[in-house]
């Protein structure tokens, strides 16, 4: 195999023994849209989320905490503030 054969990675190959990860789903609760595993909630429900919330949530979030399934105690704070704005402010609306 020659290094650019080796170099690519095939994407309908997944790790051996390993079954897909489930889709990823936004954490505003009741909604099931699906978003990448980095993000915390859809388009929608983010632009819902004042700014000092945002912002508290992407300095706790650590690079590559989806895919080790680690995300610190104080992330985890900050997106419950952030799903918790969300829910008052459908509340509201309701």
């Amino acid at each position: 195999m020659n290094r650019t054969a080796r170099s690519r990675i095939d994407p309908t190959r997944r790790s051996q023994g390993r079954p897909p990860d489930p889709p990823h789903r936004c954490h505003a609760r009741g909604c099931t849209t699906e978003v990448a595993a980095r993000l915390l909630m859809c388009r929608k429900h983010w632009r819902m989320v004042p700014r000092d919330l945002q912002r508290g949530v992407w300095a706790h979030y650590v690079d590559g905490q989806e895919v080790r399934k680690d995300p610190t105690p104080e992330y985890l704070e900050a997106a419950d503030r952030a799903i918790d704005a969300v829910a008052e402010k459908e509340a509201a609306l309701a």
